[in-house]
């Protein structure tokens, strides 16, 4: 388990830094992985700092984004931050990279970095950076400590689910003494366009409720394009089913595009459903995971599942 003067060392000795994360990024992806690139050359001026990947949804941040040949990479200190297994991070040539180092909050499921800082019970990767700072004493800057915030913010729900723990406030205070705007940050974050704001209400009307106890949807690809929508940003919608009082499992299934197959994304209030996951192509954490190369038939076989265990657990 790495520690902040070790992923200094590793830095400073490193001529270039390239960040990886996994791929169809969300916030705590974003923001640990920009976070930390903004850290980096702050600190670090004269070395050379790459984000790869592609921003997916993120366009707003796609100038941060770097386009770098496989010589560099293969030169380089790889970070690769909020991705469990090697397969899912997004540009599969950090393998090549001189040294590897990961930090992540999921599950353990694959050790793929030559150094390692993972915490299961964190509530994001972002935290995790933020407290590794903020235990070695220091000051962020405010752009710095945004992106971390922002990824902190939204992985732990705006602090309101059970990966939610006392470091998780103790990183969002540390994070809010850079002086960072709390409110553009929530309304960057949350805030919704015209068209997505259409399609949530249109994701609503879908929902159907499995013999009483999951909220479901299943979203082809006709729905949400002709809505404006792209398939990376028509997934990331299964909180709209969150918060039914009678309902503790909630999902939705997006067909991918071009393709006989579903994504689904996965929620729970308390059950355990990463194991089931891992069943259907998927996994991630206990209560909030992803799963892939759905049919429709499957689709209601995971909901089965799903229930089956829920009953069992009455």
């Amino acid at each position: 388990m790495i520690n902040f003067e070790t992923l200094c060392k590793e830095i400073e000795q490193a001529s270039q830094i390239t960040i990886f994360r996994h791929v169809h990024p969300d916030w705590d992806a974003i923001g640990a992985q920009l976070g930390l690139k903004t850290w980096i050359k702050e600190h670090y001026p004269d070395k050379a700092v790459y984000a790869l990947g592609d921003p997916g949804t993120f366009v707003q941040y796609e100038a941060y984004f770097d386009q770098v040949d496989d010589e560099a990479i293969a030169s380089s200190l790889a970070i690769v931050v909020d991705c469990g297994n090697a397969e899912r991070v997004d540009d599969a040539r950090f393998q090549q990279a001189k040294q590897i180092i990961k930090i992540d909050h999921h599950p353990q499921v694959e050790h793929y970095g030559t150094l390692e800082l993972v915490n299961e019970k964190a509530g994001a990767t972002c935290e995790i950076i933020a407290n590794l700072f903020r235990c070695a004493d220091i000051a962020l800057s405010q752009t710095c400590a945004s992106f971390l915030y922002q990824g902190l913010l939204m992985d732990t729900a705006r602090f309101s689910i059970a990966t939610t723990t006392k470091d998780s406030f103790l990183a969002a205070a540390y994070l809010c003494e850079a002086g960072i705007d709390l409110p553009k940050i929530s309304e960057a974050c949350i805030a919704l366009k015209l068209t997505t704001y259409a399609y949530v209400s249109y994701l609503r009307s879908c929902m159907r409720v499995y013999k009483d106890k999951i909220a479901y949807a299943i979203m082809e690809q006709e729905d949400y394009e002709k809505m404006g929508l792209s398939f990376a940003q028509a997934k990331e919608f299964v909180y709209v089913f969150a918060h039914i009082e009678e309902l503790s499992v909630w999902t939705l299934f997006t067909k991918e595009p071009n393709s006989d197959y579903y994504k689904g994304s996965l929620r729970s209030r308390s059950m355990q459903i990463n194991d089931i996951a891992s069943c259907y192509h998927g996994g991630g954490h206990a209560l909030a995971c992803g799963v892939s190369q759905l049919t429709k038939d499957s689709i209601m076989e995971l909901l089965e599942t799903l229930y089956i265990r829920l009953m069992n657990e009455a």
